[in-house]
């Protein structure tokens, strides 16, 4: 590959020598006038003393711009005269012109020799092309000749460079080679680099993952369009037109070919660097169409697009410089491209830039060598890839030796899984009965689990109807027992207030000892009410009996102590004593039936639940009425009341008692209530916790059997792919066979 590089870059460097080393044959230096005219003036019109001398090679302006030389733009005259005073050549002579920057017409003594190029609505001018003229000797004039060359341009700059006067036979090589070297070897070029880009144009339609086989082929096509406008010596388009496309595509071909670079070389291989290049390519073209209406502009334009594409090349030998450093082989000869390219663009813009018209330009050699290195390059990664392939290729066929041995230990292997085939049929057939077994059996234990957890939900139903049922219970108690407190404060208060009225009574005493005799069956009567009340439930009766007979006997001895006054007050003075203690008398009782009514409105609630003691206190009540009509005195009747007071005293204390009994008894009630009803939860936790592991053991039977039915069925495909491999096992032999059959006959 670098043997190769080397020999084209020697080739490059000998032709670029060899052409700075021809040497045009020159007469006496003539002296040469140049003259602005419009298209339309004829030789003959020329007045040779309007002309201005200039010094060649030089650039013209036009003192008044037309539009174009298709129509009413600028003409040049460049005129000059050869003396002959000694005798005319034996031989032709030629005017060589260069490169003129429009089509040309030849004058000598105001005769046309000839013409280059083609003006009008064809206008038309080969770049590249040397425009040279023949003087024949038997057209010249013993003496002065006048020489006009009348140079048609599309701008008002005329490019001008010295023209060469010598013999024919000893310049006309001389610009062949140059007009070859300048113009027509592009036209090869241009074939040469359009079939590398439609070659790697159809790799990438082959293989449309490969990116930059398209980014190689549309930089080699469009290389191929700049070159094509190089050297094609006939017109197929408008000249600006295509002037404006070449160039353009010049551009185009940096672009695509940089963005090879990044993604062959993954480096700056990022989408913001493609899009910039990408950016730049479209603004270059905007700038080409904005700067198309002459010559001028175009190329004014394409040495403005020369910075970016500087640029661009700039980072294409950064980027081969780079790969080469992180030991890319690939990079070497694209790097030796790269520099030759950038070489040969430096000579380029040194002599553009200067105005100056070398013996030939260096970019198109530059281009090809860079591109022919770029296309070593991809050649040698495809020579690569093609040793690869037969490396491969090695392995397959030492891989089909492998692999034909293998296929004699399959077919053995194939007839033992025949016959293991046929064994696990047998296997299956007893497995798939004892799995029907255990699926019917499962099926059975799952019905149990099913019974089992609905029993175990009754029973927790109920457990739940239990503890509400305790709940109300204790409510229940809760409220009996703050009855029963309720009731113990008043009949304590009803004992105090009992005391009381004893002791008012003991003041009179001895005015009630009569009395007595009637309270004996009053204290009998309560004495049996008492007895009435030796449950639970009957004393709590028996109090509303109790508080009934006490407002009775608040009742009647109101009313003896009315008697009783009445009585005091017919004995007169005797009686003011009596009297007094009558009045006391019926004070107590009637507070003690307002305490009595404050306490009955108190045990309502428990008095209506206690319906037995309302029979116990009516007989009490009958009793002391009975008291209350045998007593004939006021005295009998206070004694009376004085013993049923003490007797009442008594009673409440009985009542007391039975009620502290009462409480105590709610109270233990109630704390057995409480433990039952948190036995009765624990058990309730219990009985959750035995339906979750219940529900559980029906779901793990549940998924048991269903486990057992996807064994059955899995018994049964796995019979069928048994059944299906002894098959398989024999068409493999067969098909074993019959690869050995077709390797023995030669297929």
């Amino acid at each position: 590959m670098i043997r190769r590089t080397i020999i084209l870059l020697s080739t490059a460097a000998f032709i670029f020598l060899s052409a700075a080393g021809l040497s045009a044959w020159q007469l006496d230096e003539p002296e040469w006038k140049v003259l602005f005219t419009s298209p339309e003036t004829n030789v003959n019109d020329i007045k040779s003393e309007q002309a201005v001398d200039v010094i060649l090679p030089s650039i013209q302006t036009a003192p008044e711009a037309g539009a174009s030389v298709r129509g009413d733009g600028n003409c040049l005259w460049l005129l000059t005269e050869l003396s002959f005073h000694s005798g005319l050549p034996e031989y032709s002579l030629l005017v060589d012109f260069n490169e003129p920057p429009g089509p040309v017409e030849f004058y000598l003594n105001g005769i046309e020799l000839g013409r280059d190029g083609v003006t009008g609505d064809n206008y038309f001018m080969q770049s590249g092309v040397h425009s040279y003229f023949s003087l024949p000797p038997q057209l010249l004039n013993q003496g002065v000749n006048h020489i006009a060359l009348k140079v048609f341009g599309d701008s008002e700059n005329f490019k001008l460079q010295k023209p060469s006067i010598g013999k024919y036979d000893e310049q006309i090589n001389d610009i062949w080679k140059l007009s070859f070297l300048n113009g027509q070897i592009f036209l090869a070029f241009g074939v040469l680099v359009a079939f590398i880009g439609l070659y790697y144009l159809s790799l990438f339609l082959f293989n449309r993952k490969e990116i930059i086989n398209l980014h190689f082929s549309l930089a080699n096509i469009f290389l191929s369009i700049y070159f094509a406008q190089m050297g094609l010596p006939f017109q197929t388009i408008p000249t600006l037109l295509l002037l404006v496309v070449s160039k353009f595509s010049l551009f185009l071909y940096f672009t695509f070919l940089t963005l090879f670079f990044v993604r062959f070389f993954n480096v700056f291989n990022r989408l913001w660097v493609r899009t910039i290049i990408m950016v730049t390519a479209v603004l270059i073209g905007i700038l080409y169409l904005f700067n198309s209406g002459s010559y001028s502009e175009v190329m004014r334009a394409f040495n403005t697009a020369l910075i970016p594409g500087g640029i661009e090349l700039l980072l294409m030998l950064f980027i081969s410089a780079y790969s080469m450093l992180k030991k890319n082989t690939d990079a070497i000869p694209v790097f030796i491209g790269v520099a030759t390219g950038l070489g040969a663009a430096v000579y380029d813009f040194y002599f553009a830039f200067a105005g100056i018209e070398p013996a030939f330009w260096l970019q198109g050699f530059g281009i090809l060598i860079f591109n022919i290195c770029m296309f070593e390059m991809l050649s040698i990664r495809a020579i690569r890839a093609d040793k690869q392939l037969k490396a491969s290729s090695r392995k397959i066929s030492k891989n089909s030796r492998v692999m034909a041995e293998l296929l004699e230990k399959i077919e053995i292997i194939s007839l033992s899984v025949a016959d293991m085939s046929s064994n696990l049929d047998r296997e299956i057939e007893a497995s798939a009965e004892g799995v029907e077994e255990l699926v019917n059996g499962t099926a059975s234990i799952s019905l149990s689990a099913g019974e089992q957890l609905d029993d175990v939900k009754k029973t927790g139903e109920s457990l739940e109807v239990l503890l509400s049922s305790s709940e109300q219970i204790n409510q229940e108690l809760t409220r009996q027992q703050k009855d029963v407190e309720e009731t113990s404060f008043l009949i304590t208060e009803m004992l105090d207030n009992i005391s009381e009225i004893t002791d008012s009574l003991k003041k009179t005493s001895d005015f009630t000892e009569e009395l007595g005799s009637l309270t004996v069956k009053g204290e009998s009567a309560v004495k049996k009410s008492a007895e009435t009340v030796n449950a639970i439930h009957e004393d709590s009766k028996n109090i509303y009996q109790i508080l009934s007979s006490i407002t009775d006997i608040s009742e009647q001895t109101n009313l003896l102590a009315m008697n009783a006054a009445i009585e005091a007050a017919h004995a007169g003075k005797a009686g003011a004593g009596f009297a007094v203690v009558a009045g006391e008398i019926r004070k107590l009782a009637t507070n003690t039936a307002g305490r009595t009514r404050e306490t009955v409105e108190q045990i309502d609630s428990i008095v209506s639940r206690i319906k037995d003691a309302y029979e116990a206190n009516l007989e009490v009540k009958d009793l002391l009425s009975h008291i209350g009509r045998n007593t004939k005195t006021a005295v009998e009747q206070v004694k009376s009341v004085y013993l049923s007071i003490e007797e009442q005293r008594t009673a409440g204390r009985s009542v007391l008692t039975t009620v502290e009994s009462l409480k105590d008894a709610s109270s233990g009630i109630r704390t057995q209530t409480e433990k039952q009803r948190s036995k009765s939860r624990d058990m309730e936790d219990k009985q959750e916790n035995l339906r979750n592991i219940s529900g559980r053991v029906y779901e793990s039977i549940e998924k048991m059997s269903e486990a057992n039915m996807k064994i059955k069925e899995a018994l049964g495909k796995v019979r069928n792919i048994s059944t299906g491999t002894s098959s398989e096992a024999l068409r493999l032999k067969n098909i074993l066979a019959d690869s050995d059959s077709a390797n023995n006959t030669g297929f």
